[in-house]
């Protein structure tokens, strides 16, 4: 029972540092629609890597299982339209091609990166 406390304790953290980063993202969106930029601004919101919550008994980034490894990835172009360049995946990401996406959404794709 106490490690299952633990569980759900550690679990109640991270969601509420979960809830914390969703309102903090509702007040810059605020702040750039308030800025009128909300028509230009590309959003890009991602993690450097997960969270175990207590899967396999670890917490933090502990060891390479899934739950550690598999990060967010949310790209919004307000340039384009959601109906026609809606991609949902359930597949890992890797933050090695954010750069060029980045770029390419900027009108730099034909940059070289070292």
């Amino acid at each position: 029972a106490k490690s299952v406390d633990r569980r759900r304790h550690i679990r109640r953290i991270y969601y509420a540092m979960i809830a914390e980063f969703d309102a903090m993202v509702g007040r810059y969106l605020d702040a750039i629609e308030d800025l009128g930029l909300n028509d230009n601004t590309v959003f890009v919101i991602t993690s450097d890597h997960g969270d175990m919550q207590m899967e396999h008994a670890q917490y933090y980034k502990m060891s390479p299982y899934d739950a550690s490894s598999s990060v967010p990835l949310i790209i919004y172009d307000p340039r384009r339209s959601l109906s026609d360049n809606r991609v949902i995946s359930d597949h890992a990401t890797q933050h090695v091609d954010l750069l060029p996406t980045i770029l390419e959404l900027a009108g730099l794709s034909s940059v070289i990166v070292p």
